[in-house]
């Protein structure tokens, strides 16, 4: 009985080694011009510059340093039940915005989502061949909005309690002209577009006749 009992547990415990080891791919998306999602503080940075506009804590990129050239970075360690909260559920992207100039790459060399000390999401490899997010006509100027996403992290399948946490890792290199920005951002955000305060909604609707009015907010 006690052989039977000892292969069990043995048994169990590899199978939550495995599950514990296994880490889901993600997508990196290109965000089409004019379909980007703008950062604002409900699709809050978990790594980014100085310019996040956030109610949620995030690590900010070598203390602001525009010309590091590269960087290893972990977002502070949240509760899962905050992060689900805010999303609306257990679904949700990464949105990356890009800065660059004529003449810099923007290597990202890897993103990993870590559930209660276990890496369970991840993009790259951290060997330096990840790709260069300045290649490409689908940067948007200004700050703050997504020209790519991490495509798709979900906890459902995860068995969290209510004391769990969530922490983003990520790292970059031959970064030169200013830093990115990491952020949340829930699966049915509206696309190409920001949430306006009441006063403004009414004032745009009151202007009729007026058609081709984007609802943007302003970049920095």
């Amino acid at each position: 009985m006690d052989n039977i009992r000892n292969l069990i547990l043995s048994i169990l415990f590899i199978m939550s080694a495995g599950a514990n080891a296994a880490s889901v791919e993600l997508t990196l998306v290109d965000v089409d011009p004019g379909q980007e999602i703008q950062q604002v503080k409900n699709r809050p940075c978990v790594i980014g510059d100085n310019s996040c506009k956030n109610d949620l804590g995030y690590t900010i990129i070598n203390n602001g340093d525009v010309t590091s050239g590269e960087w290893d970075l972990a977002s502070p360690i949240y509760l899962v039940s905050d992060i689900t909260t805010l999303m609306g559920g257990t679904a949700f992207w990464v949105g990356i915005d890009v800065n660059f100039n004529a003449n810099s790459k923007e290597i990202l060399d890897y993103f990993e989502v870590w559930v209660d000390g276990n890496k369970v999401f991840h993009y790259g490899t951290n060997d330096d061949s990840g790709p260069d997010l300045a290649d490409g006509d689908q940067i948007r100027n200004g700050t703050g909005w997504s020209d790519f996403l991490l495509k798709e992290i979900d906890l459902a399948g995860l068995v969290l309690s209510q004391n769990s946490t969530i922490q983003f890792i990520a790292g970059m290199d031959l970064v030169a002209a200013g830093q990115e920005q990491f952020f949340l951002v829930r699966t049915d955000s509206p696309i190409g577009e920001v949430p306006l305060p009441a006063a403004a909604w009414f004032f745009i609707t009151g202007l009729v006749g007026l058609a081709g009015i984007r609802k943007r907010g302003s970049t920095e």
